[in-house]
């Protein structure tokens, strides 16, 4: 496993790669293209008034158990002792990207205490040169502060007060982008 931590903000992003085998991932990946997507259309009220309406392909975990069994929580659990003791998963999903897609900068769950994002990349033959990077910007959001790329098992752990987006596919990508995204409520232990 490689472990690699970065600050923005002042605000911790964990980068784990090789955390799962090649079979792990292929085998999340196998249960990712099986997952019966749905159509979203929201406004996130970030910058919805500029850019319009986000368009997404999604698919929500049915249970805590459906999630856990999937295998992202409890290998991270195991690396992680802080998210382990004091954290417990609130929603877990998966979205797909196409080349139309886009999204907007935004942060995520600003109504909890400490709230945590984990990013998994699923893809096991994904190209660098297909993009669907992760990026993280300031808070003045006039910088790109961290671009994580899209590496297969790929693992960003981040505050989720860190103002981010998630790039589409180029157009030239040979498949979708999909990314499991868990959300993290703080119970300090409890």
């Amino acid at each position: 496993m490689k472990h690699k931590k970065i600050q923005i903000n002042g605000r911790n992003i964990d980068i784990y790669d090789d955390l799962f085998s090649f079979d792990e991932v292929a085998r999340m990946f196998i249960k990712v293209r099986q997952f019966a997507y749905t159509a979203t259309n929201f406004s996130d009220g970030f910058r919805s008034h500029i850019y319009g309406e986000k368009h997404k392909l999604k698919y929500t975990f049915g249970s805590r158990e459906e999630a856990t069994e999937f295998g992202i929580i409890n290998r991270l659990n195991s690396v992680d002792q802080n998210i382990a003791k004091n954290y417990i998963v609130h929603r877990q999903y998966v979205n797909l990207a196409t080349t139309s897609d886009f999204d907007t900068i935004h942060i995520d769950d600003n109504h909890l205490e400490k709230p945590k994002t984990a990013l998994y990349y699923p893809h096991p033959d994904w190209n660098i040169h297909w993009g669907g990077h992760t990026f993280f910007f300031n808070e003045t959001l006039d910088n790109i502060e961290y671009a994580a790329a899209y590496k297969p098992g790929r693992l960003v752990v981040f505050d989720g007060l860190i103002p981010h987006c998630g790039s589409p596919p180029f157009s030239g990508a040979q498949d979708k982008r999909y990314v499991v995204t868990c959300k993290f409520q703080y119970t300090n232990g409890e």
